[in-house]
């Protein structure tokens, strides 16, 4: 089933979601294609955090999230600027980094502000994915991770990336201006630095899912 086709059946005839008589349907459809993802992702994240006792526990505090509100965040996804299945790796893995900052600062309560994104303001608990990519020595993994992850990105993030790459290259500079990255696009600041960061999370977040797949498989 499509991301499209998957879409369309949590939205359901009006929008609001699915048909009672679908929601089973539609459910079991996504299981299908993505609890996997959430398990693989869960484990990877509580295993590198030192709480692999919590893997359960955060795929169905995942899972709960998607389901919340009739399944609003699913009938939300806006195909086409990101695959579904990065998408997923991304609730999971921040579903997973709320739950330790709450746990390290218990004023915080997860949810708080964006559900579909970190706080930025909180440490982060768990090791950069990042960080982990550039102290591998496994570099095969690594650049077939890449080349999966940088395929799957939306044309204006790949585009709004790779310009920046090229005006570092070419002017030798070391973090080239979004301004000027955007002058050369078309696009305003403000668009081009949401586009900048979005890739990044989605390249860090896949990244991240493609290794801990790997590493499963291994």
């Amino acid at each position: 089933m499509t991301d499209d086709e998957l879409v369309a059946l949590f939205q359901g005839p009006d929008g609001n979601g699915p048909a009672k008589a679908e929601e089973a349907r539609a459910w079991a459809a996504f299981e299908a294609a993505f609890g996997d993802r959430i398990q693989r992702t869960c484990q990877h994240v509580m295993r590198r955090s030192g709480r692999p006792e919590e893997v359960e526990d955060m795929a169905q505090r995942t899972r709960e999230r998607l389901l919340r509100d009739r399944y609003s965040a699913l009938r939300r996804f806006r195909v086409g600027e990101a695959k579904m299945s990065t998408w997923v790796t991304r609730i999971a893995t921040n579903t997973c980094y709320e739950w330790l900052r709450s746990r390290n600062n218990p004023r915080w309560a997860p949810g708080d502000g964006d559900p579909d994104r970190p706080q930025a303001d909180q440490p982060d608990p768990a090791p950069d994915p990042f960080d982990l990519l550039r102290s591998s020595a496994d570099g095969k993994k690594l650049v077939g991770a890449l080349a999966h992850c940088i395929a799957e990105l939306d044309d204006k993030r790949l585009v709004t990336v790779l310009t920046r790459l090229l005006l570092q290259v070419a002017f030798e500079e070391e973090r080239p201006n979004l301004s000027e990255v955007g002058r050369i696009l078309g696009a305003s600041p403000q668009t081009t630095k949401y586009r900048m960061d979005t890739a990044v999370d989605l390249l860090r977040d896949c990244v991240q899912g493609q290794l801990a797949q790997k590493g499963e498989g291994a």
